[in-house]
């Protein structure tokens, strides 16, 4: 499964799952080359991309224990809307495999 995913900044095609860095752009996700991503977070474009990408070890571990609170969250005497809350992350590192990383070849 080798799709067309180009990075962001430079517009070149992202080739392998170990470049890719995907990140939070305003409201969207967008993919980046580990380089572009460094140079994007040393320019002014770092007020609208996020610091942490959502496909490295933290963003997946927020994942994981926001997944695991919102279980916490909704089995307990708390507001749906904070369980609604809580789902965001594991959708952002769901949508981040989905719509990326799983088009793309391990190395």
């Amino acid at each position: 499964m080798d799709s067309l995913i180009l990075c962001s900044h430079c517009g070149r095609r992202i080739r392998r799952a170990d470049d890719l860095v995907t990140t939070l752009v305003l409201f969207g996700i967008s993919p980046f080359h580990s380089a572009c991503y460094s140079k994007v977070l040393r320019g002014w474009e770092t007020l609208w991309v996020s610091n942490e990408p959502v496909n490295g070890v933290a963003g997946t571990l927020v994942a994981g224990l926001s997944l695991l609170l919102s279980l916490v969250v909704l089995v307990g005497p708390f507001s749906f809307f904070l369980f609604l809350l809580l789902l965001v992350p594991p959708a952002m590192r769901l949508y981040s495999w989905l719509a990326f990383e799983r088009h793309l070849q391990e190395d």
